[in-house]
């Protein structure tokens, strides 16, 4: 009812937000009243463009940006809170255009298999000695000293990860034929992480693809136990064979957590992970300095507070209340974008930064097209 009352009656928001931005800027006045007037009128225009995000687009999407603008100037106003924030106001404006103005994701989702068919030629390349961009003098290599594959991207991780994003794209007609290339592309990358969040995809996919099936073949706990032993068994062979995993994040999210409880309201500020882990560092009480957390879940938290994983979680009730099985393929990137930003720092890439607000908006714009919210069957869930 709130929400309703506020979608009938935002536009009256516009013209106080003006008044705010004129009057108000002697409050803010300390040595100068220009900067100070430039801050109003930036944080005026973001709050406006916050709301105007969360009455056509999304309310969490909205919530999100909203809440990185106090980030960035609460606790700390800094360059790298500053950067940070113009990252973020870059993937929103993308993620709005394409909500707003891209009605068939088709041909979205073929540039992302072009992209990640050309990634993996690029690695195949790599493999025999060439690289069509540059010689890398310091090349990435292996517990073995052998070169490791990156594409065109910088580290192994990534390319696994964009590879791992576009697996969703190729689950449609004319695309699956190029499934083993994308699984040869996940194994000569040689990282764990993003095949983990694959199968988890693949898991969700299958238990709300083929419901009946299976409960004719086995019972729920049945299926659960045999994938579990069955993505043992081949992560046992991938760890002895192919990459042995690396538990020196751990030791990074621990510390995170440590200081997440430390500020759990308002966090230390978007951009500042690398700055307050540096400081602990120069005094010795850390052994590494990690300038990311391998977590981009938890160090938003740590940056931002508990108002983001609340949001996070808005975001996520909101995709399943509106949820049907037409929506079930975006969705399931979604579970895969979630499974590997837990243990990578995707959204700090910008290559894979912009193909995952891409699967976002595509899921938007899917959700959105949905004959029940077009028929007004899920009040309000168009825009919530």
């Amino acid at each position: 009812m709130l929400f309703s009352n506020i979608q009938e009656n935002h536009k009256a928001i516009y013209p106080i937000l003006l008044i705010i931005a004129v009057i108000w800027t002697p409050l803010f006045f300390f040595t100068d009243i220009r900067l100070a007037g430039q801050l109003m009128f930036e944080s005026v225009a973001v709050i406006a463009l916050a709301v105007a995000i969360s009455i056509y687009v999304n309310l969490w999407i909205g919530g999100f940006f909203l809440l990185s603008c106090v980030s960035a100037i609460f606790p700390f106003k800094t360059v790298e809170s500053m950067e940070s924030f113009n990252y973020i106001i870059c993937g929103i404006v993308w993620f709005s255009v394409l909500v707003l103005c891209c009605k068939n994701v088709s041909w979205l989702m073929d540039a992302i298999c072009i992209v990640c068919l050309i990634n993996i030629l690029w690695i195949i390349l790599q493999m025999i000695g060439i690289d069509p961009l540059f010689i890398v003098t310091k090349p990435w290599a292996d517990r073995s000293g052998n070169v490791l594959r990156t594409g065109f991207l910088s580290n192994p991780n990534e390319t696994s990860a964009l590879i791992a994003f576009s697996v969703i794209c190729f689950l449609r007609k004319g695309w699956k034929y190029f499934l083993p290339i994308l699984a040869f592309g996940l194994v000569v990358t040689i990282t764990s992480g993003n095949i983990i969040a694959v199968l988890a995809g693949f898991l969700f996919y299958l238990f709300i693809k083929y419901p009946v099936i299976i409960s004719k073949v086995w019972s729920r706990s049945e299926m659960v136990m045999s994938f579990i032993l069955c993505s043992s068994v081949v992560f046992f062979v991938y760890f002895l064979f192919v990459d042995v995993p690396s538990f020196h994040r751990l030791e990074a999210w621990s510390r995170g957590w440590g200081l997440y409880k430390n500020h759990w309201i308002m966090g230390y500020g978007i951009g500042h992970w690398k700055v307050i882990f540096g400081k602990y560092f120069e005094m010795g009480v850390f052994k590494y300095w990690w300038n990311h957390a391998h977590n981009d879940i938890l160090q938003a938290t740590v940056e931002m507070g508990i108002l983001f994983p609340i949001i996070l979680m808005g975001y996520f009730i909101n995709i399943a209340r509106r949820f049907t099985k037409e929506s079930l393929l975006e969705v399931t990137g979604v579970v895969i974008i979630t499974a590997c930003s837990s243990v990578s720092y995707t959204f700090h890439i910008p290559q894979t930064a912009i193909i995952i607000i891409t699967l976002m908006a595509i899921t938007e714009i899917t959700l959105r097209n949905n004959p029940k919210v077009k028929k007004g069957e899920l009040k309000c869930q168009k825009i919530l």
